[in-house]
């Protein structure tokens, strides 16, 4: 695995096609953290199989749909009771939101908590069924059927390797799309540096914070009394 030499060395840097490795820093690498490292940090490993996540997601879509379909009945029940098609009265509504967006008088945002509201989807059967369909599909699939990992047991040691040591630090190169290792010391010796700039930094004398505290509580305030916002959204 790779290891922290505690010595000072020359960059080294590998290359292919695509990408470019330059280590500055202690950490030797091996041809498995190589080859994971010229994928780019941009790439994405195949996720461990987790079926739970995957019915919860189902689930969770399923409510989406469920709750559409009860919206759209809802709204077509009012246009028949009113006398208007529901075409016409999607139209309608979408006017009345206009209007009420064109009024300077009186506006409130749609700010509301989220809802956590799940309709009874024997109510509607066919999301029901779509949803009982996809997790008896999920349910049987075998480990080995559902996801190719592209990463060798190898390059995934290597990765956690990468990952878990807190000593250094992996980073984009500023131009060409190379990848940059460091020593994590060194990197924020090099950050440190660049704040004693005073051309482009100034040390604060103060903590700002209660100054924007106070700042957000006059807008929040005007809001409120300009019928912005409600009572409660304030």
């Amino acid at each position: 695995m790779g290891v922290q030499n505690g010595q000072e060395k020359e960059p080294i840097l590998t290359c292919d096609n695509q990408n470019q490795i330059i280590n500055l820093s202690k950490f030797n690498l091996n041809e498995h953290h190589t080859s994971l490292l010229n994928k780019g940090l941009s790439f994405v490993p195949t996720p461990n199989t987790n079926k739970f996540n995957w019915v919860k997601d189902t689930n969770l879509f399923g409510r989406k749909l469920a709750l559409n379909v009860i919206h759209k009945r809802r709204d077509q029940k009012t246009a028949k009771e009113i006398g208007m098609s529901y075409e016409d009265f999607q139209t309608h509504q979408m006017l009345v939101f206009l209007l009420d967006e064109q009024n300077p008088d009186f506006k409130l945002t749609d700010l509301k908590p989220e809802s956590w509201f799940t309709p009874n989807l024997s109510k509607v059967s066919s999301v029901d069924l779509f949803i009982q369909m996809t997790t008896s599909a999920i349910e049987s699939l075998t480990t080995s059927e559902v996801l190719h990992d592209n990463l060798t047991a190898q390059q995934r040691k290597a990765l956690k390797e990468l990952n878990t040591d807190r000593n250094i630090i992996i980073k984009p190169s500023d131009k060409g799309g190379n990848v940059v290792i460091m020593d994590r010391d060194h990197y924020i010796d090099m950050c440190m540096e660049h704040l004693k700039d005073t051309s482009a930094y100034r040390k604060l004398t103060m903590d700002p914070t209660t100054l924007y505290l106070s700042e957000l509580k006059h807008i929040l305030d005007a809001a409120l009394e300009n019928y912005i916002i409600t009572s409660d959204e304030h």
